[in-house]
């Protein structure tokens, strides 16, 4: 019996990674992409890497995720660990992130700490504390070029024999015994089983399936900034967002000659 095949819906980061995953577990593997490559969600992304989170799962994803990211990072992927602080406004803001901390270490990272109103001021010079009471800083987080990742991966997955099909739009899926038959723009494709990873498009997709999927996009919006001359230090990115707090998110990666 030959190898269980897997078709992989969506050619972004996490599509992508879903394919070496299972490359790497010997299973056949194809991804489709209505597009090109990295051409969705991924390719607006700010490319951030982070553990600074305050659940058990958020934590212990980002925390496997930045492992990955460092190993990646050996073989030519640009990884850039100018950090991660996340500010805390109340006393349960602070209690989360000491229990990220024990997340963290629970989950290997031991390189995230708090810090004081005056060690962020000292950190982030230019950024006022007024309100902030504490903070949760992971000097070792940082940012990607998310096409660059995308790229990657596909080579890998190309290289442990996976298939990668671009402007490749699924248009129908049918059951066929314990397996599918997909319907492609492109072609018809025969298979075992089915990811669904197309970030925003991933309810239309599982439509095809006659499957609900409550995945509800929300679109964000990063805005680049010239400075008149670049900072004298590296700032950090600020996410001014705890989980429950009710306060739309900021956050802000300030990258110029002097930050890398």
């Amino acid at each position: 019996m030959g190898a269980l095949h897997t078709v992989v819906v969506g050619g972004g980061a996490l599509g992508l990674s879903c394919a070496l995953h299972l490359a790497e577990r010997g299973v056949a593997v194809t991804v489709i992409e209505a597009n090109a490559l990295a051409s969705g969600s991924t390719g607006r992304s700010i490319g951030v890497v982070g553990t600074q989170h305050v659940t058990a799962l958020d934590v212990a994803m980002r925390a496997y995720g930045l492992r990955r990211i460092r190993s990646w990072a050996k073989c030519g992927l640009e990884f850039h660990p100018i950090g991660y602080l996340r500010l805390g406004r109340s006393d349960r803001d602070l209690q989360l992130f000491e229990q990220s901390i024990e997340y963290q270490h629970e989950a290997g990272i031991d390189t995230a700490r708090m810090l004081e109103p005056a060690e962020m001021r000292a950190l982030v010079p230019d950024m006022s504390t007024d309100g902030i009471l504490g903070g949760l800083f992971g000097p070792d987080n940082g940012f990607l070029d998310p096409y660059q990742l995308s790229s990657m991966l596909a080579k890998m997955v190309r290289e442990m024999g996976g298939s990668i099909r671009q402007r490749c739009r699924l248009i129908g899926a049918e059951r066929r015994g314990v397996g599918y038959r997909l319907k492609t723009s492109a072609e018809i494709i025969e298979c075992d089983g089915v990811v669904i990873a197309s970030g925003p498009w991933a309810a239309r997709v599982a439509a095809l399936f006659g499957q609900p999927l409550p995945v509800l996009p929300e679109r964000h919006e990063a805005v680049t900034i010239c400075l008149p001359q670049p900072l004298p230090y590296v700032m950090p990115m600020v996410m001014d967002l705890v989980y429950g707090g009710g306060a739309p998110a900021s956050i802000s990666a300030t990258i110029g000659p002097a930050s890398y």
